[in-house]
């Protein structure tokens, strides 16, 4: 499942917790929420700097692909 993926990813960076549906209950939220909200800053600086990692200009790259490949169609 892509959205377990991407979840998954911003796990390992550091920036969010994967919650699996199958073993969630109202106790596990709570305490998954009271943790992110202690530790705010942390998730929030993770959440910062992983996205400085990312490529940037994906949009611009993809109109230009297709504005490209359409001249030759």
């Amino acid at each position: 499942n892509e959205q377990i993926k991407n979840a998954q990813i911003l796990a390992g960076a550091g920036s969010a917790l994967v919650l699996r549906q199958q073993e969630l209950n109202p106790e596990k939220l709570i305490s998954t929420i009271s943790k992110i909200f202690q530790n705010y800053n942390q998730y929030k600086n993770k959440a910062v700097a992983f996205q400085k990692t990312l490529p940037t200009g994906a949009s611009k790259k993809l109109a230009a692909y297709i504005l490209e490949t359409l001249r030759y169609t």
